[in-house]
Order: structure tokens, then sequence, then C-alpha cells
């Protein structure tokens, strides 16, 4: 691009930042070119004289497809954060069911000894933590012949013990 126009350079340089990047992308994407003026005279940059890059601002990322942009807010809420805990919480479980050799449908006793994060999790997410893993009963405290296991579970130590409960 030197050879081709000089001193001219850095204004080109100077300028391409300002102009309309989707605009810009997309002219290069149907003629192969990009065309603009610096004082009076004419640019034509090639795609590979140029490179065009999204800069995401902070906490959101985009996504384009066929000119149509998305974008997508990144920040967790605590509630997200929290669904993510229920979410692994219920992994391990499932984990240590298949472990211990537990049929599908077998219903479960659940005792769980963790931090405050995962009790609260726990609290707040009970129906749906014992709906997705069968448990029937979760325990205040751990029963013999329980098959229990040691979990970080995002970063929060727990310890997780399960018993298959008796088919009437």
């Amino acid at each position: 691009m030197a050879k081709k126009y000089g001193k001219l350079v850095p204004k080109i340089a100077q300028t391409l930042p300002s102009l309309d990047g989707t605009e810009a992308k997309s002219e290069l994407d149907k003629n192969g070119v990009l065309k603009f003026e610096i004082d009076g005279e004419p640019i034509e940059l090639l795609s590979e004289e140029v490179e065009i890059n999204k800069l995401d601002k902070e906490g959101y990322v985009t996504e384009t497809d066929n000119g149509i942009f998305v974008t997508l807010s990144t920040t967790l809420s605590e509630e997200l954060i929290e669904e993510g805990f229920a979410r692994e919480i219920i992994n391990k479980i499932q984990f240590m069911r298949k472990e211990a050799d537990f049929n599908v449908v077998d219903r479960i006793r659940l005792y769980i000894n963790s931090t405050d994060v995962i009790n609260d999790v726990l609290k707040n997410h009970r129906d749906y933590i014992m709906s997705e893993t069968l448990t029937r009963e979760v325990l205040d405290q751990e029963e013999s012949g329980m098959f229990a296991k040691e979990w970080s579970i995002n970063g929060e130590n727990a310890t997780i013990a399960i018993k298959q409960i008796a088919q009437n």
C-alpha cells in the first residue's frame, strides 16, 4: 500500500477507523474493493490490504450473519449464577447415581454438607434439584450406607451423599 499511495498512507490510516465498519465490510465482501476519497484523491483498497475487526464493548458479545447483528450481554446476574450452581449440583448427583449403579428410576435420599453458598442454592432451588435427581428426601445428616463423595462445585467444597430408597 505504501508504494501505491505513498504520502497518503498516514491519512488513509487515520481515515479507516472513522468509516462505518459494517458498510466497509459489506463493500469489501461484495466488490472486493473499498473505495473512498482523501483530499479529492480516489482511494481503492483491495480486501487483502484491509483488515476489519469487530471490538465488543466490555460485557457484551456480538455475532454477525448475512448482515444481521445479534448482541448479547455476558454479565451474569446472581440468579444466573445460582442456577449454574444448581445445575452443577444436579450433574454431580447424576454422576454419583451412575457410579453407584442405581437404576434410572430409583428414588433417592440426598445429603449435602457444604458452604453457605451451596446451602443457599439448595434451599432456593430445592424442588428443581429434587425433581431432576429423583430425590424424595433431603436429609439433615448423613445416613449409614450412603454413597458419599467430595466435590468442588464452582470452587465451593461439598460432600454429597446419596442412597436408594427401597421400592414398595
